[in-house]
């Protein structure tokens, strides 16, 4: 039973059908199982092996952990689309180019931490909206995000 799902997890999680994050968490439960699979033995009585039925309890619970990994990375990945959608909104308020910190001082809701507005620049950046310049400096170098040409503000946005 392990081993099948195993298998489905690590197939799943190099599909590409699941966010990174997810599938980071995901690629982490077989220890989980494990280590619940071994205290279901052992609350069980079974001195000697692991047996079937502590193993398929253990992976119950992982479906229902899974379930609630889903919920929190989902609201996550929301955050970062909502934080972009609101970035290209208001794009005629930053300059071009601009850096991440530049959007987090805005105090934009869903924006107001230099996580939350690099998690939008980042799905932005993917979605070749913006392009990220690196630029050396004495410390360290210097991130700037340009708007694409099709995307530059316009002064009646």
């Amino acid at each position: 039973m392990f081993v099948e799902w195993i298998t489905e997890i690590n197939l799943e999680c190099r599909s590409d059908s699941l966010s990174p994050l997810l599938a980071e968490h995901l690629l982490k439960m077989p220890k989980t199982v494990g280590s619940l699979a071994l205290l279901f033995a052992l609350i069980d009585g079974d001195n000697e092996a692991v047996g079937k039925i502590a193993t398929a309890r253990a992976l119950e619970w992982a479906d229902y952990l899974r379930s609630h990994a889903e919920r929190l990375y989902s609201a996550a990945t929301n955050r970062d689309v909502d934080g972009a959608k609101l970035i290209l909104k208001r794009r005629n308020k930053l300059p071009n180019p601009f850096k991440a910190k530049q959007v987090q001082q805005r105090g934009w809701s869903a924006l107001d931490t230099t996580a939350a507005a690099q998690g939008a620049i980042d799905l932005l950046l993917e979605y070749g909206y913006l392009t990220e310049v690196e630029t050396p400096t004495a410390g360290r170098p210097r991130l700037d995000y340009w708007w694409h040409s099709d995307f530059v503000p316009e002064e009646d946005d």
